[in-house]
């Protein structure tokens, strides 16, 4: 009876012992297959063309050394260094006698201080305030309309006068003009804002300035705005304040 239970039991514990082997054993396969599976690689066969380059094959010539390179090297560590690392000693080259230095020129330096004119000086204008036989009042300038026209501009600009038209092809300038306006001065608030509310009710009229150049002079006279000579008393202030600037230099 109990011969009949252990056979069967050994049968079991066997059966399962070779199972575990086989399993086992097919975590650590065996090395030595692969190697009955390998190739034989075969030698590497260069191409003609650089099989017949002799520079594949030779070495790298070595660098002649000259014979001043040679020496250098000789010099470089000597048998009585005390040290491998023992820096070679400088020698400092003999110093040569300073020469004398050129004597410094002692020609005077000239320096140019001739200016232009034109642009150092104001352009001085003799200018006359005549009357002609129609009676109209002129400004003659003794200048060509060149310098006339710039020195009326720019005395028209120096009194601040409001020039609305600059027509240097027709020789005139087109401007309003106040007689009873005063220089410009410091006022303090109250002047200012009168000042402000006067200039809108001022008596400032339009007038045109004509240049008129004959034998290298010009002459200037007062138009209204019909393009007609004016005799009244507001232009014969505006030429006497064209007069004043100019020749005060328009300094004034």
């Amino acid at each position: 009876m109990k011969l009949t239970l252990v056979l069967p039991l050994l049968s079991a514990l066997a059966l399962t012992g070779l199972t575990g082997c086989g399993y086992i054993k097919s975590l650590f396969p065996d090395k030595e297959k692969d190697y009955q599976y390998t190739v034989e690689i075969p030698p590497l066969v260069l191409p003609a063309d650089l099989a017949k380059n002799d520079g594949l094959k030779r070495p790298a010539p070595a660098v002649p050394m000259t014979p001043g390179t040679a020496e250098t090297s000789a010099n470089a560590v000597t048998p009585g260094s005390n040290s491998a690392n023992e820096a070679p000693e400088l020698v400092a080259p003999a110093p040569n006698a300073l020469e004398p230095l050129p004597a410094a020129s002692e020609e005077p330096i000239t320096v140019s201080t001739s200016t232009d004119n034109k642009s150092s000086q104001h352009e001085q204008i003799p200018v006359t305030l005549l009357k002609t036989a129609d009676g109209i009042d002129t400004l003659r300038l003794s200048a060509p309309f060149e310098n006339a026209w710039r020195a009326v501009d720019k005395a028209l600009s120096r009194k601040s006068v409001e020039v609305t038209n600059r027509n240097k092809a027709e020789k005139q300038f087109t401007l309003h003009y106040d007689p009873d306006e005063k220089a410009l001065e410091d006022r303090s608030f109250w002047q200012e804002a009168f000042f402000i509310f006067h200039g809108l009710n001022g008596n400032e009229q339009e007038f045109i300035v004509k240049l008129n150049d004959h034998n290298g002079q010009t002459d200037a006279v007062i138009l209204d705005k019909d393009q007609k000579p004016t005799a009244d008393a507001s232009a014969l202030k505006l030429l006497k304040l064209l007069q004043d600037t100019i020749q005060s230099g328009f300094n004034k």
